[in-house]
């Protein structure tokens, strides 16, 4: 896994598509706002279907987005988290370790308060890795911040219970994981490592998306990339992996699928997200029966591939995140992307990417970027997935 945190030590003191409000600043200027909403520059000529391609990337990312934020404005889940933990007054010498502590690796520089500093200091180059490795699987280089101090992304850990990426200021707000320790779902390096890969999974696919010109057709497919980064990063929302994929080769009244939904909702809940936001198809307002009908996931290449549009049209070329069939759509691309990494290297992931705008189909995209035949890259991922999930044949 790609820059795994690691625990320490220390005095305890004290939905895709979320984080639409702001969080405090800590006496910063400026303002976070949600990176989902915010665009890279464009350049200053662009081509009318480069236009077309930006607009439904869009209309893509927000649709999902503000689902997500629907749900979770009922979901009992969210409702119920306990408030930040309060500490005790602290005393004189306790003060001198509350202020504000700047952290620095080659990419980033984090600002963390408190407690949260010696997490933040004995995590920092476990999130430098997965910040760097990230990208780098998608075959993305990591861009200097403009007019951010030497180039830095600025992070800032703090008391907003949001993950929020402003890419016009280059700033991230992460919310701190000594405020999320109460919640019993991991330690402090845990809760901190996952909140930023949450951020990180989420400005890949952005930054794939337009590095690569991603088609509409094709756009579907970023749900299942930023999926796969997810649970390729580790952490409390990639535990449960084998049982989400099981469900969708099990009868609808086992009970396996049920036992798992209210925890798998508690800790998404905990980053104010959805599980719908990272195409989990639970529904988690509904605590009698949170788990949504589940269609077969569609192993077979023929049924990923998209619809064919009529030409110079943007209708019905993709699946919103928010359906039943973008989600078995979105899995089953997250476990085509883990097999062509394990089985062909990790080089073959940016050469799909930036092979995708030339293939209508899997069945021409697959020799184009893995050298066999699709049948044979088919029957190889059914053999994998046999072994690794049981009940999948």
């Amino acid at each position: 896994m790609r820059g795994e945190p690691t625990e320490t030590t220390g005095p305890v003191a004290v939905e895709w598509r979320v984080l639409f409000e702001e969080a405090p600043g800590r006496g910063e200027d400026g303002e976070a706002n949600d990176d989902r909403q915010a665009v890279s520059t464009l350049p200053a000529r662009m081509t009318r279907s480069r236009y077309a391609q930006i607009f439904v990337l869009l209309c893509l990312l927000l649709l999902a987005f503000g689902y997500a934020f629907w749900e979770n404005a009922g979901n009992p889940f969210v409702r119920s988290l306990p408030g930040p933990v309060v500490p005790a007054a602290p005393s004189a010498d306790a003060l001198a370790a509350t202020g504000r502590d700047t952290i620095l690796t080659e990419h980033l520089r984090i600002y963390a308060w408190g407690p949260d500093i010696a997490v933040v200091e004995a995590n920092a180059d476990a999130m430098e890795r997965l910040y760097g490795e990230s990208f780098a699987a998608l075959g993305l280089a990591l861009r200097p911040q403009v007019g951010a101090p030497d180039g830095r992304l600025s992070l800032f850990v703090q008391e907003s219970g949001l993950v929020q990426w402003d890419e016009a200021a280059s700033t991230v707000i992460l919310p701190s994981p000594l405020a999320q320790a109460g919640s019993g779902i991991g330690s402090q390096a845990a809760l901190l490592g996952q909140s930023w890969a949450i951020a990180v999974a989420d400005r890949a696919v952005l930054d794939a998306a337009e590095a690569y010109g991603l088609p509409p057709a094709w756009l579907s497919v970023l749900n299942g990339l930023r999926l796969w980064l997810l649970w390729d990063a580790g952490g409390p929302l990639a535990e449960d992996r084998v049982t989400i994929v099981e469900w969708f080769h099990q009868p609808a009244g086992n009970p396996d699928r049920r036992n798992a939904t209210a925890e798998i909702c508690r800790r998404y809940a905990l980053w104010r997200i959805s599980p719908a936001a990272h195409s989990i198809p639970l529904a988690c307002d509904r605590l009698k029966d949170p788990l949504a009908p589940l269609l077969p996931l569609p192993f077979a290449l023929a049924g990923l591939n998209p619809p064919v549009p009529p030409p110079d049209s943007l209708d019905d070329q993709y699946t919103p995140a928010q359906t039943i069939e973008g989600k078995a759509y979105a899995i089953a691309i997250a476990l085509l992307l883990e097999y062509g990494v394990e089985r062909y290297g990790p080089p073959t992931l940016p050469r799909l990417l930036a092979a995708l705008p030339q293939h209508h189909t899997w069945q021409t995209l697959i020799p184009a970027v893995y050298g066999v035949s699709a049948a044979e890259f088919e029957a190889g991922w059914r053999v994998w997935l046999g072994e690794k999930y049981s009940g999948i044949r």
